[in-house]
This record gives structure tokens, sequence and C-alpha cells, in this order.
């Protein structure tokens, strides 16, 4: 984490953070891990990011206490994930709970689509995958 990384963190951490990785990019098996930030403006900026062969809860929540050791816990409204609980447990482990625990949207998409290959017939696949994207920018 650079100096406006650790800005930004700083700044714009206390309200929501995302996480996220890559996944097969290279032949090494290395996964680029980055925890991003919301400004002022809504835009997604890098607030640190890591490098690592495992995609685990030890070396994740490891992320989170190097972060914390050098700005503190970090403590955002809403703490936004990929579909796993890797990222959430290490979070709980390294920095302490959040109010609220989102999936990323394209994450929940992907894997309705992938889902909806179940049903048969087209016409049902449709309106089940309408009603899931209705249901999910419904407010209440």
């Amino acid at each position: 984490m650079n100096a406006s990384q650790e800005h930004l963190l700083k700044t714009f951490g206390n309200h929501i953070i995302c996480i996220d990785s890559t996944h097969g990019l290279n032949s090494y098996n290395f996964e680029l891990t980055t925890i991003m930030v919301l400004d002022e403006f809504g835009e997604g900026l890098p607030g640190a990011c890591m490098f690592s062969n495992r995609k685990d809860v030890v070396v994740n929540e490891l992320f989170f206490c190097k972060i914390k050791e050098r700005i503190g816990t970090l403590s955002p409204v809403t703490f936004m994930t990929d579909i796993t609980t890797v990222f959430y447990n290490a979070r709980i482990a390294g920095m302490g709970p959040v109010e609220h625990q989102l999936f990323c949207s394209w994450h929940v998409d992907r894997a309705w689509r992938s889902n909806l290959n179940k049903i048969n017939n087209l016409e049902k696949r449709r309106n089940v995958y309408k009603t899931l994207k209705y249901l999910q920018f419904t407010s209440s």
C-alpha cells in the first residue's frame, strides 16, 4: 500500500469497502486481491492489494491485519465481496464485524445465469431471470 492508497482508505474506508480477487489469470496460480473504496463521486479506487497463491481465511486475515497495523481499524457501513465467506470471515478476524455484508451484483448475476440453465423450459427460464433482476433492484 502506498501513501496515496493509505490516504484513500483513511478518507473513504468508513463507508463502503469492496474486495475481490482475480482468478486463473496466470500459470502460477497467483491471485491479485484488491480492496477498493468508493470516492465522493462513487468511483471505485484501489486502497490496497495483495498477491498470493492462497485464497483462504488465514492469508486474507493477515492482509487485513497488516492494513490495520498501518492505518488502524476501518469501520465501513457496508462490506461487499464475491459469493464466498472467505473475505468476510477474514475481515471479522482481522478488523471486526461490519453492519452490512453484500455480495457483488456481478457475481450474483453470474451465479443466477449459471443456475438458470437447470430450468429446461426457455420461457420459464426467462421469466425467472426477469423476476430475479426485478427483485435485485427493488429497494425494499
